[in-house]
């Protein structure tokens, strides 16, 4: 089968998945907007899919492709949204959208709604969506469940199985990866550690990312700020954390929660973090906490330094998080896809 990928920018877990899918034996061909400097990963060239920048993309070369199925990342690019129409009118491929949005209801998603289902729903065959947040936003769209598939995001579970759970959570290393952005919740969780540590000097908060709020990171003794980590390079930093922390005010997934449960960490997400309806069982593996709200955030590190003193707790909270995270893997995300055709 062939399989043509019309991606915006690429992560290190999207190349995972089309690992997969190229090697259980698909020909697959992935356009994709240039890497984005908030998060330049590195791609190895020893991949079984073809990458093509997307300066060399066109309706006439989508056409010439012939594709059994075509995966469109979201309709944010115009030029992808006008080459699936074209193909559509004379080629049989099978075309799917892959959403990541929730539905809000705002006027916008609203309109946004009625546009797709006027212009662009006849010419797809399905959506794919991360979890039952993007199912709701699918079905205003048109889709009838019966078109929708889950587990569009995946981690590359392998890269960091198991990677936290050498310890026993005693060292007191709590972990945040992602950008710096308003977005995602920094300040109140910088806030919520600077009351916590009062209490709990011994803690550490670790860092990892950049973006447009580096320079008024905050400046405190006991939070460590390592800039971009390359997801290679995580397992060293992961031997004997803690516990994941991640704020978001607005996130409509976040893989790098999948990330973490595959690496045996205890969880605590705000309520905006999408992926924690599959990778958080409240109060097994991790917690859940309104966002925006330092004070709850620090009730959750209470809770954390809790099981971090009991060692048992910690490797049950640890075995939970892996199980979960094992539930979606690159290799399942492969048969999804093919399951479409």
């Amino acid at each position: 089968m062939k399989v043509v990928v019309l991606h915006t920018e690429l992560a290190g877990y999207t190349i995972a998945c089309l690992r997969a899918l190229g090697r259980a034996g698909h020909a697959v061909v992935v356009v994709h907007w240039p890497v984005a400097g908030e998060a330049p990963f590195n791609f190895d060239d020893q991949r079984p899919f073809s990458l093509v920048q997307r300066g060399h993309f066109s309706a006439s070369w989508l056409a010439d492709q012939q594709a059994d199925l075509v995966l469109m990342s979201g309709w944010v690019d115009r030029g992808y949204v006008q080459a699936v129409r074209a193909m559509r009118r004379t080629g049989h491929s099978r075309c799917v959208i892959c959403l990541d949005n929730h539905w809000t209801g705002s006027t916008r998603q609203r309109l946004g709604a009625l546009w797709f289902k006027l212009s662009l729903r006849q010419h797809l065959d399905g959506a794919w969506v991360p979890g039952a947040p993007q199912q709701r936003f699918a079905k205003r769209l048109g889709f009838d469940q019966s078109a929708v598939k889950e587990g569009y995001y995946s981690a590359d579970v392998a890269k960091f199985l198991g990677a936290a759970r050498t310890g026993d959570g005693a060292q007191k290393r709590l972990i945040y990866i992602g950008r710096y952005v308003p977005s995602k919740g920094l300040y109140s969780l910088w806030d919520a550690f600077e009351v916590f540590s009062q209490k709990h000097p011994s803690w550490t908060l670790h860092c990892f990312g950049t973006g447009s709020s580096w320079a008024e990171r905050r400046q405190h003794p006991q939070i460590v700020h390592h800039g971009f980590v390359q997801p290679e390079k995580f397992r060293e930093h992961l031997a004997g954390a803690t516990g994941f922390v991640m704020p978001s005010l607005s996130e409509p997934w976040g893989v790098a929660l999948h990330e973490m449960a595959a690496a045996g960490l205890p969880l605590i997400a705000s309520d905006a973090v999408g992926a924690a309806e599959k990778f958080i069982a409240q109060g097994e593996n991790g917690w859940v906490f309104p966002a925006g709200d330092p004070d709850e955030i620090q009730s959750c590190l209470e809770r954390l330094s809790e099981v971090a003193g009991n060692p048992a707790h910690w490797q049950s909270m640890a075995a939970t998080s892996v199980e979960l995270a094992s539930k979606l893997t690159p290799e399942k995300w492969a048969e999804t896809a093919v399951s479409f055709v």
